[in-house]
């Protein structure tokens, strides 16, 4: 008897399950440049840090700078003006002479780039000197005549702006050596602001001043009831009554006349003055 053997063919499906292994494209970093200032540039005053920036498979969203001493660790990142093309603002005077490191990066949603640094040298001493007020006076009763002393190494012209104490705003208060006369005897504050056009200084001094005159003239004359200097001639009253005002004190003496007559007929050609017996 023949016996017959089948082959049976079994197919196996295998259907395997891969959730999850759906492969993005990888997100390629972007890059940045820091075009000014150089390595080793030595800076001064205000200095505009810029630079550009590129992703190849998207777009920069921000860049961040970072300004350090080169001894010092720690970054502080402050966001710049711009993308592609930035800047950022540095004003160097409010930090000390020294090298520091000036470091960006860019972001471009999903990574940050490789840090770009340079160093560089601040040295302000190239930069403005403030000037340095000072003033000297000179007082003659309430008048004071002031004398600039101020300074400024730089060889800048200055601008000047007096106060003198007593509320006065006139033409003298922005001249260089202004003559001012105060209302009343008193000890003042004068103050003397000097600008050279990017930093001021201010100088402050006590000042007194009296009506006390310190230079004047006197004149002296007499008077008397008889002679050619009698009371009565009225030509000479008035000769005595126009010199007088040339003169910061006169003395009229009357003789032979205890009344007074002739010193009080005088005095009433004068009734802007006082009459002291």
């Amino acid at each position: 008897m023949k016996k017959e053997v089948g082959i049976a063919t079994i197919f196996i499906l295998i259907i395997a399950s891969f959730s999850g292994c759906i492969v993005e494209n990888e997100n390629e970093i972007p890059g940045i440049l820091i075009a000014y200032p150089h390595e080793g540039d030595i800076i001064s005053g205000i200095l505009n840090i810029s630079g550009s920036a590129y992703d190849r498979d998207g777009n920069v969203e921000r860049i961040e700078v970072s300004i350090a001493q080169s001894n010092e660790e720690y970054m502080i990142w402050k966001q710049a003006n711009g993308t592609s093309e930035w800047h950022y603002i540095w004003y160097t005077p409010r930090d000390d002479n020294g090298i520091y490191r000036i470091s960006a990066r860019s972001f471009d949603g999903k990574d940050y780039s490789i840090i770009f640094s340079v160093n560089v040298t601040v040295n302000n001493t190239m930069s403005n000197h403030p000037p340095v007020a000072g003033f000297t006076y000179t007082a003659d009763g309430l008048t004071v005549s002031f004398t600039d002393m101020s300074s400024d190494i730089d060889g800048d012209s200055l601008e000047y702006f007096w106060d003198f104490g007593d509320q006065s705003d006139g033409q003298d208060t922005t001249m260089q050596n202004p003559v001012h006369t105060y209302p009343t005897p008193g000890t003042y504050t004068v103050t003397l602001t000097v600008d050279d056009g990017r930093a001021t200084d201010e100088k402050s001094t006590n000042i007194t001043v009296s009506a006390t005159l310190s230079n004047f003239t006197i004149a002296s004359w007499n008077l008397q009831i008889f002679g050619v200097t009698k009371a009565s001639n009225e030509t000479l009253l008035d000769y005595y009554a126009d010199k007088i005002d040339n003169y910061d004190i006169c003395i009229v003496q009357e003789i032979r006349d205890k009344s007074g007559t002739a010193i009080q007929e005088l005095a009433a050609k004068l009734p802007e003055y006082h009459y002291i017996s």
